[in-house]
């Protein structure tokens, strides 16, 4: 259910951009992506969704809006806040959303253990 998100109007610039179905860091300007519910979607393109791979990475992928096959992977907590936080799956937050080292162009986006992140901060991030 994701009421609790239904309200998110925020339009986010996540300094993420889109190469295909990869998300990667990107100067901050780029891509901006909407909430909707707990999903992420590109402005541009509101049928594809942030999607959890079983690989740790994050990719666009077609939105599973009826609730079954890849709705898991595409539900995300900590997208509509207004400080530094961390974006994990709705589903298993001891997986964060982070780029692995300071942020560089074009570094893949992926998931990895919270707690493994942590001293480095690369696994908050701020809306633009």
């Amino acid at each position: 259910d994701d009421a609790r998100n239904s309200k998110c109007d925020i339009d986010y610039q996540f300094c993420i951009d889109k190469s295909g179905d990869e998300l990667l860091m990107e100067d901050c300007g780029g891509t901006e992506f909407e909430v909707i519910g707990f999903t992420v979607r590109p402005k541009s393109d509101k049928k594809k969704c942030w999607t959890r791979r079983g690989d740790g990475g994050i990719r666009l992928d077609d939105c599973d809006d009826k609730g079954d096959g890849k709705w898991k992977d595409q539900q995300w907590d900590g997208v509509c806040q207004k400080k530094p936080h961390m974006i994990t799956p709705l589903s298993d937050k001891k997986w964060c959303l982070t780029q692995g080292h300071e942020p560089r162009n074009g570094e893949r986006l992926k998931l990895q253990e919270c707690d493994k992140v942590d001293n480095s901060k690369t696994h908050l991030w701020i809306r633009k």
